[in-house]
């Protein structure tokens, strides 16, 4: 239970961090202005089917209206998952342009990031793993 709490206090002081000097809109302002649960409306921004269209719709509108933004800092925190891809190249050569951008094109589709690290490795094993570490436990 104290790492709940513990979780849970960082998430709010995090969200009141992001939002200091920043009129973000929150999924509880839109569920007070559709008169609706936050739980509703929360399920309408992760496409659940346990809502209707029609409040479905209102609820998108009402959002768009309010100019509602996904915080995907919030998300990740409270999900435990950062949606990233680490893709880490030796060099950029004619190639990797062309790869790295399918790749990103592929991550963007699937809802994903890419962070991107170019290494100029010349057989040196210690660079190498200083890049791999740097996405050790950032990318799930």
């Amino acid at each position: 239970m104290g790492k709940t709490l513990l979780f849970l206090s960082l998430v709010k002081r995090l969200t009141k961090f992001i939002k200091s000097g920043v009129n973000m809109v929150t999924i509880k302002d839109i569920a007070k202005k559709a008169d609706v649960s936050t739980a509703t409306v929360s399920y309408v921004m992760n496409n659940s089917p346990k809502v209707s269209d029609a409040t479905k719709k209102r609820i998108l509108k009402i959002a768009k209206e309010m100019g509602y933004k996904r915080n995907t800092v919030a998300r990740s925190l409270r999900t435990n998952k950062t949606k990233t891809v680490g893709v880490i190249v030796e060099d950029l050569n004619d190639v990797t342009p062309t790869i790295v951008k399918g790749i990103n094109k592929f991550a963007v589709e699937s809802g994903y990031h890419i962070i991107l690290d170019v290494l100029k490795l010349e057989n040196n094993i210690d660079q190498q793993s200083t890049g791999i570490e740097k996405f050790k436990g950032n990318i799930n």
